[in-house]
């Protein structure tokens, strides 16, 4: 046969590296490697039915640098992320989403929101927005909110609290704690919490042990201290998980 027309070939066989250098070379995970390949973004030199060996199952380094090219091709240029900013593998863990789900919104130019990094960092170098991922692959829907553990750390309390605020209403009639939105999270979708809710609950009501003169080693004192006032915890604290007092009455 024609030398010229093996001769590209032969190009790629020599700037071929096994693909167990591929993460070193381009600063991703091996399960991230296996993930490139098997979804086709990156191919061996040569496709085979599986029993070639050694080089031929290498990838050509020049694809490796023009997949990273591709993943910069458009951002801007940060020293740090911004809120809300990850590298791909994070926001894929994040959002329970299969990475190269992620990887392939970013390569087809579906990711308006982009930052990047140095250029050292490789594969860790670009980061998208969590919350835009999450609303393109379904795993999010509504308003940007608090997951429930964000909500119950704010609260001091814990997601079981959050859980019943969220259906519960206040001696007012209304909702406690508003959702917003619906975020993923191990294969389920779960409620976000309104920002302003959570800020109008914290307005409202304060838990027992922030109010001045709660002793850790001795809760009962304050709660018998309140209860001589005439002042109960709003919800019954076995259900709520909490003891929260309305702070108008304080």
């Amino acid at each position: 046969m024609p030398a010229e027309l093996a001769e590209p070939l032969i190009e790629k066989l020599i700037r071929a590296i096994p693909v167990a250098k591929i993460p070193h070379h381009i600063g991703c995970s091996r399960p991230q490697a296996a993930l490139l390949l098997k979804s086709g973004i990156l191919r061996s030199v040569i496709q085979d039915d599986g029993d070639a060996s050694g080089r031929h199952k290498g990838v050509d380094v020049n694809d490796l640098s023009k997949l990273i090219a591709a993943m910069r091709r458009s951002g801007r240029s940060v020293a740090k992320p911004s809120e809300g900013m990850s590298n791909i593998g994070d926001t894929a863990g994040a959002l329970k989403a299969p990475t190269m789900e992620v990887l392939s919104l970013l390569l087809d130019g579906h990711l308006q929101k982009v930052e990047l990094l140095p250029e050292q960092l490789k594969f860790q170098s670009v980061l998208v927005n969590l919350e835009k991922v999450a609303l393109l692959i379904g795993a999010k829907s509504g308003r940007a909110g608090l997951t429930v553990s964000q909500a119950a750390l704010k609260l001091g309390g814990i997601a079981d609290t959050v859980r019943f605020l969220l259906q519960s209403k206040d001696p007012d009639g209304q909702l406690a704690l508003e959702a917003c939105g619906q975020v993923r999270h191990m294969g389920v979708m779960r409620e976000l919490v309104d920002y302003k809710s959570l800020r109008k609950f914290e307005s409202r009501f304060r838990k027992l042990s922030t109010i001045d003169g709660y002793w850790n080693r001795e809760p009962e004192r304050q709660r018998n201290k309140l209860a001589a006032k005439g002042l109960r915890p709003v919800w019954d604290p076995e259900i709520a998980g909490a003891e929260f007092y309305r702070i108008s009455d304080l």
